[in-house]
């Protein structure tokens, strides 16, 4: 990194997704102006994730930003309904234990990104890191952009909000040694007239139980933008590819049961379903947020969530620590506030954690 001009920061944001702006909106709140790294050009285009809890809802007003949510989703009392297609008879219900809103992750970032520059934070999209190591009583980090040289930030920490895939997390050297995979899917953003088909009660998730296709159709927002979600088999030698406008268009018209449906197809994309869980949340002065530190899979609705609820926590612990001797251990107040409940919603997914690694960690804390 040498000769490089330094860029001064009390802390680094790496992910523009919920964690991470909301981590800044609460840190720009107790007067630390964070900057904040996105790799991506701007705000996300897929939804993702889709449902808010009642807490989440209380902190979203307490940032001023309800109004805008509000308009851009909608309310729902149960979670999924299960049908041999959208327009035949409900099969079975899922409720949800709560009230929840429903609001694309895509208009969430939006909103939130506005708010946390509003606040006070900087938002440097992209912007991706390309390095990062302790030095001098702080984190030194690479920074490439497209369009110049790679510069260096030095902060006194660095919050890694980038995803399952972190770049802080490899960086710092932090392990994911629970983790599990659930299959292929494909994701389908579409526009379609569905809501007068939908009935009088919205869902967060229509499950297909149509055994031919199956998978589900997500509302993405109030009016008429969806998600068809479909697994697929990439290992026997299916490809994105294959899945083009026309197949796409029919997958979309039988899970409505409508076949004549007019289909606008804005986005088409794979994943794997995953969940995992990093051994901790901390190396030095760098910590994890979001799905950097714990993946959930979409069946669970929990990852936005708890992502948002960690940033909360994280940020008071961060201001805490800055404010009253900058003392990076005091950092661990947040992985021993807020790791158990993530270990307890995975645990369905991942199972109990093995006795030994348990013991460790109890040890380390």
């Amino acid at each position: 990194m040498s000769g490089q001009e330094e860029e001064q920061v009390q802390v680094l944001v790496v992910g523009a997704g919920p964690a991470g702006l909301a981590t800044a909106l609460e840190l720009a709140g107790r007067g630390l102006a964070p900057l904040i790294l996105e790799r991506r050009p701007a705000s996300g285009s897929h939804p993702r994730a889709t449902a808010l809890t009642s807490e989440t809802m209380q902190l979203i007003r307490r940032w001023g930003a309800e109004p805008e949510v509000r308009r851009l989703g909608f309310h729902c009392e149960h979670a999924m309904s299960v049908r041999s297609c959208l327009t035949g008879p409900e099969i079975q219900r899922v409720p949800f234990p709560g009230h929840v809103w429903t609001c694309a992750q895509d208009h969430l970032e939006t909103i939130l990104a506005r708010r946390a520059a509003a606040a006070g934070a900087r938002l440097r999209y992209g912007a991706e890191l390309a390095g990062l190591h302790p030095a001098d009583g702080g984190m030194l980090a690479s920074v490439a952009a497209p369009a110049g040289p790679a510069t260096t930030i030095r902060a006194r920490y660095v919050v890694g909000a980038d995803g399952a895939r972190s770049a802080v997390r490899q960086a710092t050297g932090i392990a994911t040694s629970r983790a599990r995979t659930f299959g292929d899917w494909i994701s389908i953003l579409f526009r379609a007239p569905l809501r007068d088909h939908a009935g009088d009660q919205p869902y967060m998730i229509y499950g297909i139980g149509d055994p031919s296709t199956g998978g589900v159709l997500v509302p993405t927002d109030a009016a008429d933008r969806w998600i068809r979600g479909i697994s697929w088999h990439p290992e026997q030698g299916e490809r994105l590819d294959d899945y083009d406008e026309k197949r796409c268009t029919a997958l979309i018209r039988s899970a409505a049961g409508v076949p004549g449906l007019p289909v606008e197809i804005t986005d088409i994309r794979a994943f794997t379903m995953t969940a995992a869980l990093a051994d901790r949340y901390r190396a030095g002065r760098a910590v994890l947020a979001g799905d950097a530190a714990h993946v959930f899979t979409p069946a669970t609705g929990m990852g936005l969530n708890l992502a948002i609820h960690d940033a909360t926590v994280l940020a008071r612990v961060l201001a805490d620590t800055i404010e009253h001797g900058d003392q990076p251990q005091a950092l661990d107040q947040y992985e021993q506030a807020c790791k158990p409940l993530a270990e307890k919603l995975l645990e369905p997914e991942l199972g109990p954690p093995e006795p030994a690694r348990a013991a460790g960690a109890a040890h380390r804390a």
